[in-house]
């Protein structure tokens, strides 16, 4: 499944390096980071991890037929979500 995001006032960037340490917040590193993808609950299984606007993620094979939500949450370069939270969720249906 292709998840196409669309997000204002926020970078998407990679990982916490150098310059975006869990220690040492600044400017730079405000509203930026990526979204962290989940089928049905954000406390359940990672689908994937969005460091663009696309990505791609694979459904498991034992994820049950019918009605399921995949999620995308905004998670700052030290992999935290954001607070408030920012998430969104699309109905999917397997079959």
């Amino acid at each position: 499944v292709t998840i196409t995001l669309a997000v204002k006032n926020f970078a998407m960037a990679g990982h916490k390096d150098d310059d975006h340490d869990e220690d040492h917040h600044d400017e730079s590193c405000a509203n930026s980071g990526h979204a962290h993808l989940y089928l049905d609950s954000v406390d359940g299984e990672l689908l994937g991890m969005a460091l663009e606007a696309s990505i791609t993620v694979q459904i498991p094979a034992s994820t049950s037929p019918g009605s399921h939500q995949i999620i995308a949450r905004l998670q700052d370069v030290s992999h935290q979500p954001l607070s408030p939270s920012v998430q969104r969720s699309v109905a999917i249906e397997i079959k």
